[in-house]
């Protein structure tokens, strides 16, 4: 039996499980395995031949990444990019 009070009924699934505030929430699925990549360590090369494309489109998606989580261009993005995914993960 389901406890009704542990249930939250109004609660809308969103589309990588991150509160709907989440700036993460605002990525393409493309753009999540990236920076969810990015986050584990693996270069730019390494992501663009594990997904198929070339370096110079995840560098395009990466500027992007960076834009929607408000990351400037004079912190080492990489490192907060990964430091944002994983505290909105839970994983701090």
């Amino acid at each position: 039996m389901i406890n009704s009070s542990s249930v939250n009924i109004g609660a809308v699934p969103t589309r990588y499980g991150f509160p709907h505030t989440s700036p993460v929430e605002q990525l393409t699925r493309r753009q999540y395995q990236i920076l969810r990549a990015l986050a584990v360590g693996q270069s730019n090369k390494s992501i663009a031949a594990e997904l198929g494309i070339t370096e110079n489109t995840v560098s395009n998606h990466l500027l992007v990444i960076y834009k929607i989580l408000q990351i400037s261009e004079e912190t080492n993005q990489r490192v907060m990019a990964a430091l944002v995914f994983h505290r909105l993960a839970g994983n701090e």
